[in-house]
């Protein structure tokens, strides 16, 4: 998520290692990086397709989150595509899901960006609102706490919520 510019070498010791060793663990992780992949290279509906082949396999290996991986590759297509407001019904899912790990709000912020995109702004604003105006800065910075705050951007901009869009900028700042 980062843009690390290992991962293809990174994926390449992986794809190795599963010629060697089959693992449908691995795998579904190796079909996961490569759909991050193919949406970097912007070729969306190829990966469409390859979210979908990766969904039916960590459903295989019985994965718990490969709901939530796939919904997270759907946003990010969406996204690219100027379509994220069609996954509402989704995204409002995945955030009220007992599967999602608490990843320091990432599904709430998604939550706000896409209800924004579709024109619900109740929604909208309840979502950056359990986010927490002044208490951004509590969110714990892991893997997903730049989608996060991207996410706030996007929704702070969509409602003019000049708070919320101050609030992340700061936090922002070093990046």
């Amino acid at each position: 998520l980062a843009g690390d510019d290992r991962a293809r070498c990174s994926l390449g010791e992986l794809r190795r290692a599963l010629e060697v060793e089959p693992c449908d663990a691995l795998a579904f992780v190796v079909a996961a990086w490569e759909v991050m992949l193919t949406i970097r290279a912007g070729r969306l509906r190829d990966a469409e397709h390859l979210a979908e082949g990766c969904l039916r396999l960590g459903t295989d290996v019985g994965d718990v989150d490969a709901a939530n991986w796939y919904g997270a590759q759907l946003i990010a297509i969406r996204w690219a595509q100027g379509r994220v407001g069609e996954l509402l019904g989704l995204v409002d899912e995945l955030d009220q899901s007992g599967t999602v790990p608490e990843l320091g709000g990432v599904s709430t912020a998604a939550l706000a960006v896409v209800a924004a995109s579709a024109g619900d702004e109740l929604t909208a604003r309840s979502a950056l609102a359990r986010l927490g105006a002044g208490r951004l800065g509590r969110l714990p910075r892991g893997s997903v706490w730049l989608v996060t705050m991207a996410a706030v951007c996007d929704a702070a901009n969509a409602l003019a919520d000049a708070e919320a869009a101050s609030e992340a900028y700061k936090l922002l700042v070093p990046f």
